[in-house]
């Protein structure tokens, strides 16, 4: 069959979506509207995801690969740079479009010329079963302000459109990048809008669960973008128009909320901080250890944060004591929310004569603050013990081969899991991170304040510690990430959030995410395919 200019070129980037790719391939085929592009760009999957789709015939199919996992900007702007249509459509590997989905979006887009990018009604099924649309009409504009209004895999954009106004996807956001590209196209002067019928079938399902780092990263990116669309609409005194008026008084009674929220934390909490802090312990009591052994610097201390898996707390004392070379002590800062499972984990501990010391309540958050915790450790248990050489280790990272962290300590004062943020800047993650006391002992470090320098996540101790050491002159533990499914081997690979991974650092295996694994949610299992690991180290 001879090939004809396409009308519609619709973008389906994949990534390990063999179970549910060909059931999205065959709802495109099936459309009523037969004049269309299908560009499918693989996007470095590791599963059956290009067997499958190769095993197509149909000429209007254009198959794009990654060598390597890139994300989805990448893959999103590649579809847009090689596609031909009039009309640019999206679709995810896990939906399904209805069979009069493109031929109702084209003739929509063709008799309202004025909008340039268009969505429709959403039939959620899997998990969860309902309709989602929003109206059709500048309102929908307005409502912008208040979060992505368009189902990402319904949305037919004009191509001309976002070629004058040079709108492509950015990837300034990891997971709001759509969003952004919406509000970016608004912004620019173009107009959007969403058809009140259900043409799409969005499936909700397990592997798209965030983490709660993930939902944390989402609301900050969702903030950022809200935030400058906001600046935009007072600049155009869109305040004046009244179908703005209720998203602008909404946006800003959430901020003055979120404002109170943070001042209320940052001031009436204060002195909860410092009775936190405050808490302390004897450490010879509680570590069961002479005067004369704290006194040791040639020993090193190794603390690590248990938080309700007595299982994994297990597996970490069984690896330490056969693969770690140097002396030390080993204790067991308890973080656990479940009393039952803090009881399970202090048995264990007196079972093999390990260090236990059960964390104070943190009444700074509701939840369990792992940064908090770390830092009430270096003040109440490192710091008094004059520690010398001294690591904070997560409860699911395991030495793996025989190892010791004193030489390295010597040689450059610091070791661990290397982190890199915009600008070069450059930390310690904190879940496998060693100091030796002369490089981190100063006034700074560690001052157990709310947002304030410490054991953290985010870098902070940049200025006044890793800013004085030359990076090119340190050994980092090289990182490699491994699906759980072919665990045994350690293999260089980039690491992506939606499938089960182990993380390899030099001599240091890492249950990446165990907590939230997605394909063995169910603890038993996840513990049997865990433990048939762990005894091939033991």
């Amino acid at each position: 069959m001879a090939h004809i200019q396409p009308a519609v070129s619709i973008i389906l980037p994949v990534y390990n979506g063999e179970t549910y790719i060909k059931e999205a391939v065959d709802s495109i085929l099936s459309q009523t509207f037969s004049n269309f592009e299908l560009i499918i760009i693989n996007d470095g999957s590791t599963d059956r995801t290009k067997e499958i789709i190769k095993s197509y015939t149909d000429y209007r199919i254009h198959y794009l690969e990654n060598e390597v996992n890139r994300g989805i900007v990448t893959s999103l702007n590649k579809g847009l740079n090689v596609s031909k249509g009039k009309y640019i459509a999206r679709m995810d590997a896990d939906d399904i479009s209805l069979s009069e989905r493109i031929k109702t979006q084209v003739a929509f887009m063709d008799t309202n010329p004025k909008v340039s990018i268009s969505g429709t009604l959403v039939s959620l099924f899997g998990s969860k079963n309902k309709d989602v649309c929003d109206p059709v009409s500048d309102t929908t504009m307005a409502a912008m302000l208040l979060g992505n209004q368009i189902e990402s895999t319904t949305a037919i954009i004009r191509a001309q459109d976002i070629k004058e106004k040079n709108v492509t996807y950015a990837d300034t956001y990891r997971y709001e990048n759509e969003y952004d590209f919406y509000v970016r196209a608004i912004m620019s002067g173009l107009h959007i809008a969403n058809i009140p019928q259900v043409l799409t079938q969005k499936r909700i399902h397990a592997n798209q669960l965030s983490t709660y780092y993930e939902g944390r990263v989402h609301a900050i990116e969702l903030a950022q973008i809200q935030k400058m669309y906001f600046h935009f609409l007072i600049k155009k005194l869109a305040f004046l128009h009244p179908l703005y008026v209720l998203p602008l008084c909404t946006y800003v009674v959430k901020r003055i909320t979120n404002t109170v929220s943070y001042l209320y934390k940052k001031i009436y909490l204060r002195k909860k901080e410092y009775e936190f802090y405050k808490v302390s312990f004897d450490v010879c009591e509680h570590i069961n250890c002479t005067n004369s052994q704290l006194k040791d610097k040639n020993i090193l201390d190794l603390a690590t944060v248990a938080f309700n898996k007595p299982e994994v707390i297990a597996w970490q004392i069984k690896l330490i004591r056969k693969n770690i070379t140097d002396p030390y002590f080993y204790t067991v800062f308890d973080n656990s929310t479940d009393t039952d499972k803090a009881e399970e984990i202090k048995r264990l501990c007196a079972a093999e004569k390990i260090a236990y010391v059960k964390l104070p309540k943190n009444y700074l958050t509701r939840s369990a603050s792992h940064g908090s915790s770390l830092n009430w450790i270096y003040k109440n248990y490192f710091n008094k013990r004059n520690a010398h050489y001294f690591g904070f280790l997560d409860h699911d990272i395991f030495p793996i081969k025989k190892t010791g962290v004193i030489s390295i300590l010597d040689a450059q004062s610091i070791f661990g899991h290397l982190q890199i943020r915009k600008n070069n800047l450059w930390y310690l993650w904190a879940g496998f991170c060693f100091f030796k006391s002369n490089a981190v002992v100063q006034p700074n470090f560690m001052n157990g304040k709310i947002g304030g320098v410490g054991v953290d996540t985010g870098g902070m101790n940049w200025k006044h510690l890793y800013s004085k050491l030359d990076k090119t002159k340190i050994e980092f533990p090289v990182s490699s990430y491994v699906a759980i499914t072919d665990a045994g081997t350690p293999k260089t690979k980039v690491m992506d959030p939606s499938v089960d991974m182990i993380e390899y650092l030099g001599d240091w295996m890492h249950l990446f995410g165990s907590s939230g694994w997605k394909t063995l949610r169910n603890r038993e299992e996840r513990n049997a395919k865990i433990q048939t690991l762990i005894n091939s180290l033991l």
